[in-house]
C-alpha cells in the first residue's frame, strides 16, 4: 500500500465516520489552494484519502486490502470520484471606494460583477480597510464535496478622505480647525459641524499651531453602531493680513512689555 489514509487524515484505525469527516473539513480548511497560494497538492491527497475511509463500504474493502498486506485500485479518481481543484467554487476580491460620510452614514454602493450589477449595503461606521464578505458574487464551481457552488465577494472599503476631515488608522477622526491668532491666544469655545451634528470645542489658552485636543465619544462611529469613537480637533492658526496702524502699535507695547 503507497498510502496510509488514517495517517492522512490524522485519524486512528478505529474513528467514527463523524470523526472521520471532522478530521477532514478541518484539513480541508488548513490546505485550502487559496491559503497555499494555490497549491492543491496536499488537498488532493486530504480527498482522496476522505473518498475512501470517508465511505463506510470503500472503507470496509479499503481495511481488508490493507490487513492483506496490500492495497490497490483506489488511488486514481479518488475512487470514481472526480475532484478537480481548478474548478472549486473561489471567492472574488474587490476594492470599494467611498466617501468619509458614506461611511459614517452607511450606503448602498453598485458594483459590476461580468455585467451584472448588484448593490452593496455598507453598514454605518465602516472604517478603512473593513472587509465584508457577500455570499454568493464569486466565481462559480464546485464545493469539497463536489456540488455546484459559487464563491463569495470579499469587498476591501477604501474610505476617502478630505483635507480637513478624515479618519486615521487607530479609528479616530480627525478635523481641522482654522483658529484666529487671537482665540489662540486668549482661548475660547467654538461649535463646528460634523457630519449631522454639531459639537462644541474648547480652544485651549496659548494654543500653538499643529496642537490639538481630544474629545471622547464625538468622533467617528464605531462599526455598524450608533456609538462614537474619539474626535481630534487638530489647530491651524490663522494670521491677520490687515492690522491698522493703531493695532501694530498695541501690538509693538505688548512686545516691550514681555521682555
Amino acid at each position: 500500500m503507497s498510502k496510509n489514509y488514517y495517517d492522512v487524515l490524522g485519524v486512528s484505525k478505529t474513528a467514527t465516520q463523524d470523526e472521520i469527516k471532522k478530521a477532514y473539513r478541518n484539513l480541508c480548511k488548513k490546505y485550502h489552494p487559496d491559503k497555499n497560494n494555490g497549491d492543491d497538492t496536499k488537498i488532493r491527497e486530504i480527498n482522496e484519502a476522505y473518498a475512501i475511509i470517508g465511505d463506510e463500504e470503500k472503507r470496509k474493502e479499503y481495511d481488508g486490502q490493507n490487513s492483506m498486506g496490500g492495497f490497490s485500485g483506489f488511488g486514481n479518481g479518488f475512487g470514481g470520484f472526480n475532484f478537480n481543484f481548478r474548478n472549486m467554487a473561489r471567492d472574488t476580491n474587490m476594492t470599494i471606494s467611498i466617501s468619509i460620510e458614506e461611511a459614517y452614514f452607511g450606503c448602498k454602493h453598485r458594483i459590476n460583477i461580468n455585467g451584472k450589477f448588484y448593490d452593496i449595503d455598507i453598514p454605518k461606521g465602516t472604517p478603512n480597510g473593513k472587509m465584508l464578505r457577500i455570499e454568493g458574487l464569486g466565481q462559480s464551481g464546485y464545493d469539497i464535496y463536489g456540488r455546484p457552488a459559487k464563491g463569495d465577494l470579499i469587498a476591501t472599503i477604501n474610505v476617502r478622505n478630505t483635507d480637513t476631515i478624515s479618519l486615521n488608522d487607530k479609528g479616530i477622526l480627525e478635523v481641522l480647525y482654522v483658529v484666529d491668532w487671537i482665540d489662540a491666544i486668549l482661548g475660547g469655545e467654538d461649535e463646528i459641524t460634523l457630519f449631522d451634528r454639531k459639537e462644541k470645542i474648547r480652544i485651549p489658552k496659548y494654543t500653538q499651531n499643529g496642537g490639538y485636543t481630544i474629545i471622547g465619544g464625538k468622533g467617528f462611529r464605531k462599526y455598524n453602531s450608533d456609538e462614537c469613537g474619539s474626535l481630534k480637533v487638530n489647530f491651524l492658526i490663522r494670521m491677520p493680513k490687515n492690522l491698522t496702524d493703531q493695532q501694530i502699535n498695541e501690538l509693538k507695547k505688548i512686545k516691550e512689555s514681555l521682555k
